[in-house]
């Protein structure tokens, strides 16, 4: 199992994302240090497969602003396409709280020769994750984007807020062969329902409904982003 697995259990927090601009990156770090938020743990590399209904129904919901939505990906850490240990996970959100569910798929590759088609096919037919795929719907869906981008982790002193900080994100989209980077930095506060949550310490930050699966799918299909 990778180190650090973040919040691996049946748990429901807070989520607020913001949009920061590169060129106000170095203020953030500065505010970070502030008000004494230290590194959590040490930043890596988080790679995607998110995974959808042939209609898109989890693209839809987010899109419409649904209060319930879920997606589901493939996430593992690391090198893209290295050895590694992969995970399947559903996120539901209802409002701005989340609760997310994990399946451990054990240690292989996904690289760009990989045919995705058969890979999902093959984890649908492990015996072991039967159970939980077919409970919560999932042998319906299908591959339908790659997103990679670099985290960092910081927390206040009682580790009652966490701060991620995500970089260099990447989208590609494997029935287009599309890809894209973007070009700003993604903030996420994470926090559970007794945290009195002050976000107006920090500059520039710009509460954003942003989805990297909405921002992803819709950049490597050729469609205008609303962001």
């Amino acid at each position: 199992m990778a180190p650090f697995m973040e919040n691996h259990q049946n748990k429901y927090r807070y989520e607020r994302k913001y949009v920061l601009e590169q060129k106000d990156l170095h203020k953030f770090y500065l505010e970070l240090s502030k008000f004494y938020f230290f590194e959590l743990f040490p930043k890596r590399q988080i790679n995607n497969l998110y995974l959808d209904t042939h209609t898109t129904d989890f693209f839809e919901e987010n899109v419409e602003g649904l209060y319930k939505r879920k997606k589901s990906r493939i996430r593992w850490y690391g090198s893209f396409s290295s050895l590694s240990n992969k995970t399947l996970e559903i996120k539901q959100k209802r409002g701005e709280v989340n609760f997310k569910e994990f399946l451990d798929l054990g240690d292989f590759e996904i690289t760009g020769e990989t045919n995705l088609i058969l890979l999902w096919d093959s984890i649908i037919k492990t015996e072991k994750n039967e159970s939980f795929i077919y409970v919560n719907n999932l042998q319906f869906l299908i591959p339908k984007l790659f997103n990679s981008y670099s985290r960092e982790y910081y927390s206040n002193q009682d580790q009652s807020l966490r701060i991620t900080i995500d970089k260099e994100l990447k989208f590609l989209s494997p029935e287009t062969n599309l890809n894209i980077h973007e070009k700003n930095v993604i903030i996420e506060f994470k926090y559970e329902r007794d945290h009195v949550l002050n976000e107006n310490q920090f500059s520039n930050l710009k509460l954003n409904k942003y989805s990297k699966y909405v921002k992803g799918l819709l950049s490597t299909t050729s469609f205008e982003p609303n962001y």
